[in-house]
């Protein structure tokens, strides 16, 4: 028999022996093990094999558990960063001509504090650095439309 068809009764049986005596627990002195001799040796050495492959994908997988809270916040940060363009196509529809309103840019600033904050969390470099240097933008724009205000079209002179 080669190797893969040992190994997948192997793993069952292995958990079936966890499922049946709990993961870790002690067995209670009055019970025999199932095997004993290279038998029980074998599958112990396999046991053991599993389980600490078992601990390297939870460590490598670690950071995919992420808590429900800060779930949330990166969702909540998207669905901001993302209404920023549901409402600039509102205001270009309305207006008939592409346009950037000032709320596209407080949303986008908004979008982008929540995402870092995620990203922070998430000790992310790359989206750190995206989302730092955006909101770098988003101020200086926000900060040139408060400084000069639109002019606000004149009345059309009858005459």
């Amino acid at each position: 028999m080669d190797g893969r068809r040992t190994a997948v009764p192997a793993i069952v049986l292995v958990f079936l022996v966890s499922c049946a005596h709990g993961t870790g627990a002690p067995r209670p002195a009055s019970t025999r093990p199932i095997l004993s001799g290279p038998a029980h040796d074998d599958l112990a050495a396999k046991n053991a094999a599993l389980q600490a492959e078992v601990q390297r994908l939870r460590a490598e997988l670690g950071r995919s558990g992420v808590p429900a809270f800060w779930l949330t916040i990166g969702f909540l940060g998207q669905v901001l960063f993302g209404l920023r363009f549901v409402v600039q196509w509102i205001v270009t529809e309305r207006r008939k001509k592409s346009t950037i309103p000032l709320a596209f840019w407080y949303l986008s600033l908004a979008g982008s504090v929540v995402l870092l904050a995620y990203a922070i969390y998430r000790v992310d470099p790359v989206f750190i650095a995206g989302f730092s240097l955006n909101m770098v933008i988003y101020l200086r724009n926000l900060y040139f439309i408060h400084r000069r205000p639109p002019a606000s079209p004149e009345p059309a002179s009858g005459g």
